[in-house]
């Protein structure tokens, strides 16, 4: 059996983490976001890979977008900034979140995660 690529299992989390934020559900979100976190250390060194989480800011699912757009920031950000910006006008806690990564980003708090 072929084992999915690591890109993929990011976006799988970042919808599980989505999920767990929604559904009041901080478990399941924090074994998400330290999930993504993994992952984001074996796509950060692979070029093949940061080219496949690209595609990730066009998902259909916009917690997947606001985590791949929020890791690409220091090494995409002409791709990851227009990405957060139209995910400010969401309404609720991601569009608060994409605000926030923007303002720390724009206030050079925000370094490589």
């Amino acid at each position: 059996m072929r084992r999915r690529s690591p890109v993929r299992r990011y976006a799988e989390a970042a919808r599980r983490h989505a999920e767990g934020t929604k559904d009041d559900d901080p478990r399941r979100a924090n074994r998400a976001a330290r999930e993504l976190t993994r992952l984001w250390q074996q796509i950060r060194s692979a070029d093949e890979l940061r080219v496949e989480l690209v595609d990730l800011l066009v998902d259909e699912d916009l917690g997947v977008r606001l985590w791949a757009a929020t890791h690409l920031l220091p090494i995409e950000p002409s791709r990851a900034e227009p990405t957060l910006e139209e995910l400010c006008r969401e309404p609720g806690l991601l569009g608060f979140d994409a605000r926030k990564v923007l303002e720390e980003w724009r206030a050079g708090r925000l370094r490589e995660l």
